[in-house]
């Protein structure tokens, strides 16, 4: 159990956090412009997936999570550091097609942190605007929650 303040999910329980996704719930919680936050898992028939391909095979993209915005947009947001952030070009691609398709949604991107030691540092993000600039974090944008 770890004491959270906007999750939707009350007692927020949870294993196997990474520390990108323990860190940004604490971005999360800290931040005036969210109503609410959902932690989706990493797979199963239950929870939330995006289509997406990847070498011209269908796969499921579980985002890491669902936000809810004061003004009651959503947010899609998955969160990387390291090699996983190489490994996601397909994944933000199908987000990009998946909330181009769903009004519902006003945003959709992968996160990480300047500081992936101890995240005292920026959130950026990078939404597939420009996908030459999609391995150079230092491109990536300053998220404001």
């Amino acid at each position: 159990k770890i004491n959270v303040k906007k999750s939707i999910m009350s007692p927020f329980l949870i294993s196997n956090l990474s520390t990108p996704e323990y860190e940004f719930i604490k971005y999360l919680d800290k931040s005036k412009k969210v109503l609410w936050w959902y932690k989706n898992a990493d797979s199963g028939k239950k929870n939330f997936a995006i289509p997406y391909k990847n070498e011209n095979q269908n796969n499921p993209f579980y985002v890491d999570f669902i936000i809810m915005y004061n003004n009651k947009k959503l947010a899609l947001i998955d969160t990387k550091s390291g090699i996983t952030i190489e490994i996601a070009k397909p994944k933000i691609l199908g987000m990009r097609s998946y909330i181009s398709k769903n009004r519902k949604i006003s945003f959709g991107a992968i996160v990480s942190n300047v500081d992936s030691n101890n995240f005292k540092k920026s959130w950026v993000y990078f939404n597939g605007q420009d996908i030459k600039f999609f391995k150079d974090i230092s491109k990536w944008k300053i998220l404001r929650f």
